[in-house]
């Protein structure tokens, strides 16, 4: 399996970076054996004088990515503040051929008889794109407004073997899209008392959520929703 990756770095000014990340993961799985029921003996058959036919299982994996994030700080007065944007693309792809009707030789070999009763392609694809700006009003208390849009969709398309008449059963293309939304983030520092609060809103199709306050040191947490 060979995982090639690149991230690529950036000094655009002195306040201002850009780091991108670009990934893939590329393999192949084989897998060759006698699968029957444990209660059936993997013996030679008498009527071929040879073992029984192996089952043989592959699957084929795609996968490659970008992220991409700019960060840059200003100031309000006397104040640094930081704005950071980004994106991230995904693509992946899963096909796998299973129940293939293998050879009767009892070493490793993956080639078949016919074809893969259940021949099918997996594809996911994922898009999102977030900013967010740290405005820092002393150097006790800061606010974190941000937002972040991400898009997933997964689909499944191929044949899933076939009827007892050997009509293929083919796949409808089977597929699904979501949209995610997160709107703010606010985060709150009393140093002081030495007590953590962050407050996050999460909106998911319309379902809205708060998490809130980790306290020190007794480290307890409160969820609401």
């Amino acid at each position: 399996m060979d995982h090639p990756r690149a991230y690529p770095n950036y000094q655009l000014n002195e306040s201002t970076k850009w780091n991108t990340k670009l990934f893939a993961t590329m393999g192949d799985r084989s897998s060759v054996g006698f699968l029957q029921s444990i209660t059936t003996i993997d013996s030679i058959n008498t009527a071929t004088g040879e073992y029984n036919n192996r089952t043989v299982q592959v699957d084929n994996y795609r996968n490659y990515g970008l992220e991409s994030r700019i960060i840059t700080d200003y100031k309000i007065g006397n104040l640094q503040n930081t704005l950071s944007g980004g994106i991230r693309l995904y693509t992946g792809t899963t096909h796998r051929m299973a129940d293939g009707n293998g050879t009767t030789v009892s070493s490793y070999d993956v080639s078949i008889i016919g074809n893969y009763p259940r021949d099918i392609n997996f594809d996911s694809k994922n898009a999102a794109a977030f900013a967010e700006n740290i405005f820092r009003f002393s150097d006790k208390f800061y606010i974190i407004p941000g937002i972040r849009l991400e898009w997933l969709e997964g689909s499944a398309s191929g044949r899933n073997g076939y009827t007892s008449g050997g009509v293929e059963i083919l796949l409808q293309n089977i597929s699904r899209a979501e949209v995610l939304y997160w709107p703010v983030l606010v985060r709150n520092i009393i140093s002081q008392t030495e007590r953590k609060c962050m407050l996050t809103f999460h909106r998911h199709i319309g379902l809205f959520s708060l998490l809130t306050c980790r306290r020190r040191p007794q480290q307890m947490w409160w969820i609401m929703s």
